[in-house]
């Protein structure tokens, strides 16, 4: 909780530009997320590589933090770079493949959210 009222308090009272400090609250915001579905994960695997998961789980052993983080960093740059270039070419018949693409990426935020949040609450 304190790291959160001072990451809030620094991007709205300290960083002069809104954009800026909303950027920073995002930033902020995202990793802790993926650390969260890291850490689930790592309970998840914590038997060690699943075969049906190989990736995944391997990704989500204990001390795979930065292996796991690079992953993300990586695979989301790709989607993003690529999704710039069809933006950078916008045109009307594009526009709606890379709102889906967006909308995808956000909604798919909330059903982990509560995937994460039903099973641990099967489990209590």
């Amino acid at each position: 909780m304190l790291s959160h009222v001072v990451i809030t308090a620094v991007s709205y009272l300290v960083v002069r530009e809104i954009t800026l400090g909303w950027l920073f609250i995002n930033i902020w915001h995202n990793a802790q997320y993926l650390l969260f579905v890291w850490a689930m994960n790592v309970r998840r695997f914590r038997g060690g590589v699943d075969p049906r998961r190989p990736f995944l789980s391997r990704l989500c052993q204990p001390g795979q933090a930065w292996r796991y983080a690079l992953v993300c960093l990586a695979l989301s740059s790709g989607f993003y770079f690529a999704l710039g270039q069809a933006t950078g070419r916008m045109s009307w018949d594009v526009l709606p493949f890379v709102l889906v693409c967006h909308q995808t990426v956000n909604f798919h935020h909330y059903i982990v959210d509560a995937v994460i949040w039903r099973s641990r609450a099967q489990r209590a």
